[in-house]
């Protein structure tokens, strides 16, 4: 099982929350895998370079990098983007780009996404998600 962590659980990560952290250790101890998609990753370092210590955000994350796995942005995620995106809008729902894209993303490579944020993701079918 492939688990995708959308940027809010990474920041929590970063935060030391406690809910956080040791749901993360449990996916560990039970050897699942753990990614972001470049979504998340655009994110992060948008943070970075907002961020009043630059160099400390910038280590945090490059350090956080290299401890989970990334999958791409594919053609089928874009085409997963385009449909999904069109249901929505002629349902007359809106989702904001950047979660539609990590949602597609997810849904392209079979991925559960980690979210904090179920109201963002609750309209779009087909994406498996778990609420931390």
């Amino acid at each position: 099982m492939l688990y995708c962590l959308d940027t809010n659980i990474v920041i929590n990560f970063f935060r030391k929350d406690i809910n956080t952290l040791e749901k993360m250790k449990d996916l560990e101890e039970k050897q699942v895998t753990v990614v972001i998609n470049p979504v998340v990753l655009c994110e992060l370092f948008r943070g970075v370079h907002l961020a009043e210590e630059q160099k400390n955000a910038s280590e945090l994350v490059e350090k956080f990098l290299k401890s989970v796995g990334a999958i791409e942005f594919t053609e089928q995620a874009a085409r997963t983007y385009g449909k999904i995106y069109a249901e929505l809008k002629k349902a007359g729902k809106q989702t904001q780009e950047f979660d539609l894209m990590i949602a597609s993303i997810c849904i392209a490579h079979n991925a559960v996404l980690v979210t904090r944020n179920k109201k963002d993701f609750v309209h779009i079918k087909d994406l498996k998600y778990v609420v931390w």
